[in-house]
């Protein structure tokens, strides 16, 4: 390694890492390659150059999840348990 190198080291997420490794390979990058480049904008723009934002599917994940851990959904097992939840009759306005 060269004067003008310095060793980095990161914790990241696995699959992450796996994943974004099968893109820059197939783009002919390297992760070095990527990270230099990104802490060169970094250092020239003096920000992350790029947003840091959910993309519309993970938001709408997060909300999904949020509303089905308050939904009052009961936990059913079982035969009988499940055929006397089906046949309930709560609502007669159907």
């Amino acid at each position: 390694m060269d004067a003008t190198k310095k060793k980095l080291q990161a914790n990241v997420d696995k699959d992450a890492d796996e994943q974004a490794r099968l893109v820059l390979d197939r783009l002919g990058f390297s992760v070095s390659s990527v990270v230099n480049a990104l802490l060169k904008r970094i250092a020239a723009e003096g920000k992350i150059p790029f947003s840091l934002e959910l993309t519309e599917d993970e938001v709408l994940d997060i909300r999904l999840s949020q509303a089905v851990s308050k939904a009052k959904i009961p936990v059913i097992s079982g035969k009988q348990a499940v055929a006397d939840y089906l046949l309930e009759d709560e609502d007669d306005d159907y």
